[in-house]
């Protein structure tokens, strides 16, 4: 398949300085529209993404991003998903797929385009779940989920050294993380990892946690559903949303050899009912001091017009949770969301989004000097049901990106004060990742090949 291209050279350098060339791009129309901040109805900009080949320039002002790179991936995949990691100063990248020998596939970011790399070793695999990358980009990882009949299903993972594969899991019992292996108590079914490769979160089956500290392992003590999960340098925790209330769970490096679990009912239902819906987590994440912090979603009654509420807790276990609380009115909650907190706490983003009987919406609020407050909100222009990815956020620039997929095929890409559209039918929640200083951002997802049944992807790169 041939690579259909439309670059714009400008040395990444220059562009995380803020370089523009009013020659390489046109202006691209903007719509109003679209974006209300604090609740309120206002005008925004709703771009619209360029298309395939278009070369325009979504626009400028804000902190919009300026189209870089506009590319499909020379190898399709066989699966939709696809995932993505990128080290935190921009330099290296990763992103796995499922390829059309039903391996891993792998490609590798340059600096201006995505390349082709050595596929994995396991064959039989259904689909990509997560990736990590070393901040050298010399290491990554991946994990997938296995056909049935593999004796590593449901989930399994490899590493990649050099652009090398070195062999996947063959066993939960030896379960490869990207600087250790776990003993897991039963296959685990998701598995968060933390920033230096040797710490993770695991969901197991039948509702279990175990979490992983280089060479040591502590089970959990809450069941629960399957639930957000994220891991820090040396903690790792799951925030786990119950009719009833919220639990946070965490398990914590104490000594050379063991870790300690710890778990805390950190908020009961206070909106009178117990339906399953009634209080649900939305994400959790650890800063680089291994701070945990949580939200979740509280939903009004069906048959009361009480509020429904979105609180984001602090939470350090020898310390009263601190908590934040935002009343957002009465409303049908929609899949996904997340939470991103800046490594010195003076500023985080927590991201939702919901549903009405014409179209859905993307919300988000910012956590700033000690306030939880709405931001901005943008409305999907489609009837369809939509889910939202977690923010990724650039730690240095206050800046966030973002998507969300809907069932009609409709996809969006969005940010702080942005929000774009993609061209034609995307088959899957796309992929995205930005840098810690908010220069430069990935975006990748796939679409359907109406001549064979694989999947195109496409790749884009941002900048700022």
């Amino acid at each position: 398949m041939a690579l259909r291209r439309s670059v714009v050279l400008v040395p990444l350098w220059a562009a995380a300085c803020g370089a523009r060339s009013e020659l390489l791009f046109e202006e691209a129309p903007v719509a109003s529209g679209g974006a209300s901040g604090g609740g309120a109805s206002s005008s925004g900009r709703s771009g619209g993404a360029p298309g395939r080949g278009s070369g325009e320039s979504p626009g400028r002002g804000g902190s919009e991003p300026t189209l870089l790179v506009d590319e499909t991936f020379p190898e399709p995949a066989a699966a939709p998903e696809v995932a993505l990691a990128m080290a935190p100063s921009g330099e290296a990248a990763v992103f796995f797929f499922k390829s059309r020998e039903d391996s891993v596939g792998h490609a590798r970011w340059s600096g201006v385009s995505w390349e082709p790399a050595p596929s994995g070793t396991q064959e039989g695999i259904e689909r990509v779940r997560r990736a990590w990358i070393a901040e050298d980009g010399a290491r990554a990882w991946v994990s997938y989920v296995a056909k049935k009949e593999s004796p590593s299903y449901p989930l399994s993972s490899e590493v990649f050294v050099g652009g090398l594969p070195q062999g996947f899991s063959m066993s939960f019992q030896a379960f490869r993380l990207p600087r250790t292996s776990a003993s897991f108590d039963a296959p685990p079914e998701d598995v968060a990892v933390g920033p230096e490769g040797d710490t993770a979160a695991a969901f197991l089956s039948h509702s279990r946690k175990q979490y992983v500290f280089r060479n040591t392992t502590a089970s959990g003590v809450v069941a629960g559903f399957l639930s957000p999960l994220a891991a820090g340098k040396e903690r790792a925790g799951a925030l786990i949303g119950f009719p009833n209330g919220i639990y946070w769970e965490e398990a914590r490096h104490f000594g050379r050899t063991s870790l300690i679990t710890f778990s805390d009912f950190i908020e009961e239902t206070s909106v009178g009912w117990f339906g399953q819906d009634a209080m649900v987590a939305i994400g959790l994440t650890y800063t680089k001091h291994d701070v945990a912090w949580g939200a979740w979603r509280i939903a009004a009654p069906p048959d009361r017009e009480d509020v429904s509420l979105i609180r984001v807790a602090r939470l350090e276990a020898d310390r009263a949770p601190q908590f934040f609380e935002l009343a957002i009115g009465v409303t049908d909650f929609a899949e996904g969301g997340g939470i991103a907190i800046g490594d010195d706490e003076s500023f985080g983003v927590v991201l939702w989004a919901q549903r009405f009987p014409h179209k859905s919406q993307v919300r988000f609020a910012v956590i700033q000097d000690g306030l939880l407050f709405e931001k901005a909100s943008f409305d999907l222009p489609t009837e369809a049901s939509c889910r939202v990815s977690s923010p990724m956020f650039a730690q240095r620039a206050l800046r966030f990106l973002a998507s969300a997929h809907c069932s009609d095929g409709s996809a969006y890409l969005f940010g702080m004060d942005w929000f774009w559209p993609l061209p034609g039918k995307v088959a899957s929640l796309p992929a995205v990742a930005i840098n810690e200083d908010g220069s430069i951002g990935l975006a990748l997802w796939t679409e359907e090949d109406g001549q064979n049944g694989d999947y195109l992807i496409q790749t884009r790169t941002l900048v700022w």
